[in-house]
């Protein structure tokens, strides 16, 4: 998939998705004098997805609108906010169900009231600087997540299995389970991170994701409809590899878009060959 496209594709999607204390009575031992003890509320329990947290970047409202702007010949009237990055470690596990530590990011505006909650699944990439938590701005999606979150959204990244905190173990890329499981605790992890900071979990929850992330994202909305613990709002996806088995055979009746199997065009497309190298490895285990 294009560049140009890709990033025209964001900017559709930009321009779119836009205690009380407790008494307690002790039994009385003055009858007079009753003796109260005022209990104060217990902290939420946080889930103990989270391993830990960082603080990553901060960006200026000013900056991030000045890179939306460079997008578009559009004015932006939008009140682009001030936002702060931080990147979280939590429990998932890996292709083979086996525990693993992930990695992410979450964006939140300083407003007091966010617009809503976004989880963007980024796209094919080929070396871990790339990744979200080891990104910063420029042609990316932490760029993009960066804007949105900035015009008010809540905007969370998962690195993804292989990528972040465990870059050194090979990305099982396009594995739908591994990708859902992984959106998923990340999903859990920024849910209990706000729990921490105190601020509430927005009711609009949007799911965004292009190649790559468009099967992660279809991926992370079936998993929650079968866990049933959160509403989509919204999912918005382009150019996904979603049904392989009917791209290949779609491709074989139509020779003159085949993709060729062959030393000549493979440097030019290494997509495909990635995928059959995951599941060859994930065939032999199981």
């Amino acid at each position: 998939s294009s560049p140009m496209k890709k990033y025209i594709y964001f900017f559709v999607l930009l321009c779119f998705v836009f205690c009380s204390k407790e008494e307690t009575q002790l039994p009385d031992t003055n009858p007079t004098l009753p003796p109260i003890e005022v209990v104060e509320p217990e902290a939420p329990v946080v889930s103990s997805i989270i391993d830990s947290t960082e603080a990553y970047k901060t960006y200026s409202g000013a900056i991030l609108k000045t890179f939306a702007g460079l997008s578009t010949d559009i004015a932006l009237d939008y009140d682009f906010q001030n936002i702060e990055i931080t990147k979280v470690f939590f429990e998932t596990t890996d292709e083979n169900q086996q525990p693993i530590i992930g990695s992410g990011i979450i964006m939140i505006p300083k407003t007091e009231t966010p617009l809503g909650i976004v989880s963007l699944q980024h796209s094919t990439i080929e070396d871990n600087s790339e990744a979200p938590s080891y990104s910063a701005l420029g042609r990316n999606e932490f760029t993009i997540g960066s804007i949105i979150a900035s015009s008010g959204f809540i905007t969370i990244l998962s690195d993804y299995i292989g990528y972040g905190i465990n870059n050194t173990q090979r990305h099982p890329y396009e594995h739908k389970a591994s990708l859902a499981n992984n959106t998923y605790d990340m999903l859990l992890a920024a849910e209990a991170f706000l729990v921490q900071q105190e601020i509430d979990f927005p009711e609009n929850l949007y799911l965004i994701g292009y190649s790559e992330g468009g099967g992660s994202t279809l991926a992370l909305h079936e998993k929650i409809e079968l866990e049933n613990t959160f509403t989509i709002t919204q999912s918005f996806v382009g150019d996904g590899a979603y049904d392989k088995t009917f791209k290949m055979s779609f491709e074989k009746i139509n020779p003159s878009i085949q993709f060729q199997l062959s030393s000549n065009n493979l440097p030019e497309n290494p997509v495909l060959p990635f995928a059959i190298e995951v599941l060859k490895e994930l065939h032999n285990k199981n």
